[in-house]
């Protein structure tokens, strides 16, 4: 039954896929991206007492923190780690910057500010820049209609108060500044369920008034197994020269992962989702997975978040949820001995970072919203190639072209099959993948 809905709902987001190759909007729908984590760029100052390495800077003036990818580098890592990192505190369940490190987010409204991370090598950092140079070609501008809202994607939406406020504020402006014309948000990844948030909270007349649509990319619905494998041994974003020793210890300290560990809403209290010789964890005692690291902050942390978007409610604005599939992605973990060894880990059906049932959770949102729920799955699409495979931002291209309703979206739901030929991306239905095994 599952694997029919997803068929349906892959010929439903043919709607994309045989447009023609140029169009020139009759109206252009201001665009606010806003990325998901790691998505941003941070800057850092230092005015501190102590270091981790006699190596590492305890005084400068603003420099480039997130994404610096030459701090990244082994001899850097760890200074770059201690400055990047958080400190929770859980009296006042928030969470802060070591003594001596001062941290702010650039670019907000800017669209640069999200096309890129790293701003000084655009070459090895392109995020939303591809997607953005699609709509440019459909005659948008940067300094007009196309806009950044970037955040500190280190925590989670319950301390993210002032971007909130500020992001209503950036809406209207967006809509004043372009003749009264609604908004497009396109949010990646973990943006998705903090657009959710945001969107739960305002008025539905607001929202009638100042979104036009939501274009989720990879959405993070209702979180990733593979958050917990980041917690484990850390994430080195797939460069082997990064050590996931250093880096996990910036990545445990931030409320985000907290945020983005699986929902007790999709994964069942007796579904298990690490596995060992003495002790199995589930989303009920997960707690217990994160004291077995002796790290308790993230279990206060996973309290904190783990309600904020549990029920999935409805946003109450039209919908266009993408995301890829058919790739491997962590769906169990399996140790000899926890929390001693390493974990082994087996896959299911994702998109290489979110699993399926997360992925496809806003199809819930059909039978619970007046306004349409468009669902496109892109085979073998993964987190990231979404916003850079020239398949996919055609995909997201021709998105905004079908809100525009320069043609309507029934004109070319049978093409979707053949268009998947042509590219050789054979259609793969949920589950899709045999488990298969990894060791970590």
């Amino acid at each position: 039954m599952a694997g029919q809905k997803l068929t349906s709902n892959l010929m439903l987001g043919a709607f994309i896929l045989y447009l023609v190759p140029f169009v020139c909007l009759a109206v252009h729908h201001p665009v606010i991206f806003v990325p998901g984590d790691g998505g941003s760029q941070i800057e850092a100052r230092l005015n501190k007492t102590s270091s981790p390495h006699y190596m590492c800077a305890k005084k400068s003036d603003w420099f480039d923190l997130w994404l610096n990818i030459e701090l990244m580098m082994p001899s850097a890592i760890s200074c770059w780690a201690d400055n990047m990192r958080l400190m929770y505190d859980k009296e006042t369940h928030t969470s802060h910057s070591p003594p001596g490190v001062e941290t702010r987010v650039v670019g907000w409204g800017n669209v640069s500010s999200v096309e890129y991370i790293d701003p000084s090598q655009n070459g090895y950092s392109v995020y939303f820049h591809k997607i953005a140079d699609r709509l440019r070609k459909l005659g948008y501008k940067s300094d007009k209609n196309l806009y950044g809202a970037p955040y500190d994607f280190r925590k989670a939406p319950n301390e993210l108060a002032d971007f909130f406020t500020n992001m209503k504020t950036l809406v209207e402006k967006a809509y004043g500044e372009n003749d009264n014309t609604p908004v497009i948000l396109i949010c990646h990844s973990m943006g998705a369920p903090n657009m959710l948030y945001f969107l739960n909270r305002q008025k539905q007349a607001w929202k009638d008034k100042y979104i036009r649509a939501m274009v989720t990319l990879a959405g993070v619905w209702a979180g990733t197994v593979r958050a917990m494998k980041v917690f484990a041994v850390g994430d080195n974003l797939g460069a082997w020269l990064i050590s996931t020793d250093s880096i996990k210890i910036e990545e445990r300290s931030n409320p985000s992962l907290a945020f983005l560990m699986p929902s007790e809403k999709l994964w069942s209290e007796d579904e298990i989702l690490v596995e060992s010789d003495n002790v199995n964890f589930t989303v009920k005692n997960i707690s217990e997975f994160f004291n077995g690291y002796a790290y308790p902050d993230m279990s206060f942390m996973r309290e904190d978040t783990k309600d904020l978007v549990k029920d999935l409610k409805a946003p109450g604005v039209e919908v266009y949820c993408l995301h890829g599939a058919s790739v491997p992605t962590t769906e169990r973990m399996v140790y000899r001995s926890f929390p001693a060894s390493g974990p082994n880990l087996i896959y299911g059906d994702g998109d290489g970072t979110v699993n399926m049932r997360s992925l496809v959770a806003c199809n819930k949102w059909s039978q619970e919203q007046r306004q349409p729920v468009h669902h496109l799955v892109l085979p073998h699409i993964d987190h990231l190639a979404i916003l850079t495979d020239s398949h996919a931002t055609e995909a997201i291209k021709k998105v905004i072209i079908s809100i525009t309703g320069e043609r309507e979206t029934s004109e070319v739901l049978e093409d979707v099959q053949n268009e998947e030929e042509s590219a050789r991306r054979p259609f793969i239905p949920y589950p899709g993948l045999m488990p298969r095994i990894d060791i970590v």
